[in-house]
């Protein structure tokens, strides 16, 4: 019964939802891509599958990329294999590094129940936890697993009011991997049962990037997965450090490149520094501030950086990967807002943490700071064990 009122408050959000979302297709590429991707799947993007296999459902790029440890394990076993995402760029990802898989994007959880065919297994990536998915998926027949599982420390107040409704998801769940002994003690205060602290599987990824560039000259600065606000934060700050060398700004999102070039062109004019973008050359150029406009290439960037300022953390955003620019050995400044990868960051040393006030400071002293270096690692036939007990 339960699920029957879930389901028709899902109908009565996308009912409302829809025609505000068509408004702004007109002047967003963003909402145009949720639009008929979601919520209007009917497009081969959204095609639902037909395999019966190996089900893995993950959120964007990012993600795309962080499921490789649980997919070589699946293509290894010679499983079928399905991917399931929730943006463009995610889509396009998969669609890139694993060919021999069925790829689509979910769509809403409304029509999850007239989507969702027969699998062997479902596993989850991280933390989509949408009753419908794992509902449907365990209906006809599948094992489902939440792998890499979390719960950020500033939502866990929420989800405990909504205990009633998280219970019931994490009760059609058969198997959850957590990121650290935390998430598996709040997975188990919101009634989750067969929860084990696994790890981050991020961690078992080699870094591969489909190009390389030559290490310029001096210090090379990267600014990577930057948000709205965060790019101009970086730059004055760069400009009044005098650390000098050469910036390269990478976006979160690709959507926003034409926006952050106005900015960037702005204060660089201002301040008599050249300024490029990437766009299709094979090199980085010589320019002073350079934008990536460009997306999967910031393992390329991390290969000839020297310091890393990582994205996302400066406002309440949760913040990004840190283990791919540590692998490299770059120095590594975060914002303070790290709750999305706080078990992350307990695995590197050496990391400088900054307000938006001290990143002045942060990058001088980021020029006589030992580089950041990993800590421990995941137990991987721990974690072979527990993608093998559910394909």
């Amino acid at each position: 019964m339960f699920i029957f009122f879930y389901l028709l408050a899902a109908w009565a959000l996308w009912l409302v939802a829809t025609p505000f979302l068509a408004i702004a297709a007109i002047f967003s590429a963003k909402a145009r891509s949720f639009l008929f991707l979601r919520m209007l799947p009917f497009g081969e993007q959204s095609a639902p599958f037909t395999k019966k296999g190996v089900w893995i459902h993950c959120a964007s790029f990012g993600e795309a990329r962080g499921i490789k440890p649980i997919v070589d394990i699946v293509l290894r076993e010679k499983k079928p294999l399905c991917i399931s995402v929730t943006t463009a760029s995610g889509y396009e990802e998969a669609i890139r590094l694993y060919p021999s898989a069925s790829i689509s994007v979910l769509p809403f959880e409304n029509f999850l129940p007239f989507w969702v065919r027969t699998q062997k297994t479902l596993i989850v990536f991280e933390a989509e936890f949408w009753l419908a998915l794992f509902f449907c998926a365990r209906k006809r027949g599948a094992i489902t697993s939440l792998f890499s599982a979390r719960i950020p420390a500033t939502k866990f107040g929420r989800y405990k009011l909504l205990k009633p409704l998280f219970r019931r998801i994490f009760g059609a769940i058969d198997q959850i991997c957590a990121q650290s002994e935390e998430d598996r003690a709040r997975f188990i205060s919101l009634g989750a049962k067969n929860v084990i602290a696994l790890g981050n599987i991020k961690r078992l990824i080699v870094p591969q990037t489909i190009r390389h560039f030559d290490k310029p000259v001096g210090l090379a600065i990267v600014v990577a997965s930057s948000h709205e606000d965060e790019e101009s934060l970086v730059l004055n700050a760069w400009i009044k450090s005098g650390v000098g060398g050469r910036l390269f700004i990478v976006p979160r999102h690709a959507e926003r490149f034409n926006a952050v070039w106005q900015e960037i062109s702005a204060i660089a004019g201002k301040n008599r520094l050249s300024a490029a973008r990437l766009g299709d050359a094979q090199t980085l150029g010589n320019a002073d501030v350079t934008l990536i406009d460009s997306m999967g290439l910031l393992i390329a960037l991390y290969e000839i950086a020297d310091i890393v300022v990582l994205g996302g953390a400066f406002a309440p955003r949760g913040g990004h990967n840190p283990i791919e620019p540590a692998t490299f050995g770059c120095k590594i400044i975060s914002g303070e807002n790290i709750f999305h990868q706080k078990a992350l960051f307990a695995e590197i040393s050496g990391v400088i943490f900054s307000s938006s006030e001290r990143l002045v400071e942060s990058l001088k002293q980021a020029l006589k700071a030992p580089k950041a270096q990993l800590k421990g690692a995941v137990n991987r036939t721990a974690f072979e064990r527990a993608v093998l007990s559910v394909v």
